[in-house]
């Protein structure tokens, strides 16, 4: 288990996502990702923007239905998702 934690400066806040697809990049090959981010929204662009870059992303947020919730839970520990 390896974590990080990647703060990113106010000035550089416009180019939040570019910078999480650039630092998933190298880890997505190597290992399975938890990425938190602060808002629902975020984690459904972030997951949008991983799978349009040819990552397998799921997500899991507070206001899923419970199945859809295990459904990724259950996608990421078996390895369908890598993030």
């Amino acid at each position: 288990l390896k974590q990080e934690f990647v703060r990113v400066r106010p000035e550089q806040e416009k180019r939040r996502e570019a910078m999480a697809l650039y630092l998933l990049a190298g880890t997505l090959s190597r290992c399975t990702t938890i990425v938190f981010v602060a808002r629902r929204q975020q984690a459904h662009r972030l997951s949008i923007l991983l799978q349009l870059a040819g990552h397998s992303a799921c997500e899991l947020r507070g206001d899923m239905e419970q199945t859809d919730r295990l459904q990724s839970l259950d996608d990421f520990r078996s390895g369908r998702c890598r993030v």
